[in-house]
């Protein structure tokens, strides 16, 4: 209600605006009044240049106070346009200061909020319970990798065989090998004894030795 009675009351940014609004209309103003007096301090110029010609000298002697008098004005006006210029130079400082101090001070109001949000308990229980998962996932993982390597290990155990059979079948396969060479010379040590006297019945002896052994070792 108030404020429709006498006005809505103007922020300082906007009264910052409006004066240098005004400062830009009066520079604006003796720029003008700058140029027209430097116009007619020519005209004079050129008045009393054209008097001295003609030999007037009292007409010269008047032109030449007017001229000085212009000049006079255009190094007043000149001032004045400089201190106009320097005061909306201080203006635009100000309303920058301005708006760097409210934008200063938004942003502290925002980290004050930000820091009374901030539970910094929950922070540190969610570090822990972090923690706590990674060292979680870090142990199965290392399980995970021993069971992959006793897999690896007992797969190259199964493809490399049992020693014990190995050996087993090593000494019977040296045992066939013994027979069939055994099996072989009979008949030529046979033959070419003609001293000896050899009972028939000693080779089938031999063989049916050999047999209960390898059958023996099959068994072990």
């Amino acid at each position: 209600m108030w404020s429709w009675i006498f006005g809505k009351r103007e922020t300082p940014q906007e009264r910052l605006r409006k004066h240098q609004r005004g400062l830009r209309r009066t520079q604006r103003q003796i720029t003008t009044e700058t140029t027209k007096l430097e116009r007619q301090e020519k005209s004079l110029e050129a008045e009393v240049r054209k008097a001295a010609k003609e030999g007037q000298a009292n007409l010269c002697k008047v032109y030449a106070k007017d001229l000085v008098r212009t000049r006079k004005y255009i190094t007043k006006y000149r001032v004045m346009g400089a201190q106009m210029q320097n005061l909306q130079l201080q203006i635009q400082h100000v309303s920058s200061t301005q708006v760097s101090t409210n934008a200063f001070k938004e942003a502290a109001l925002t980290m004050r909020s930000m820091n009374r949000n901030m539970n910094l308990p929950g922070m540190q229980s969610v570090a822990m319970e972090y923690q706590r998962e990674m060292e979680s996932m870090n142990m199965r993982t290392t399980l995970m990798d021993d069971t992959m390597e006793d897999t690896m290990e007992d797969a190259s155990s199964e493809e490399e065989g049992d020693p014990v059979e190995d050996i087993v079948q090593k000494a019977m396969e040296e045992a066939n090998l013994q027979l069939k060479q055994d099996l072989g010379s009979a008949p030529k040590d046979i033959v070419g004894q003609t001293n000896v006297a050899e009972d028939p019945v000693d080779s089938p002896n031999k063989v049916a030795s050999l047999q209960a052994r390898i059958d023996n070792l099959r068994k072990e």
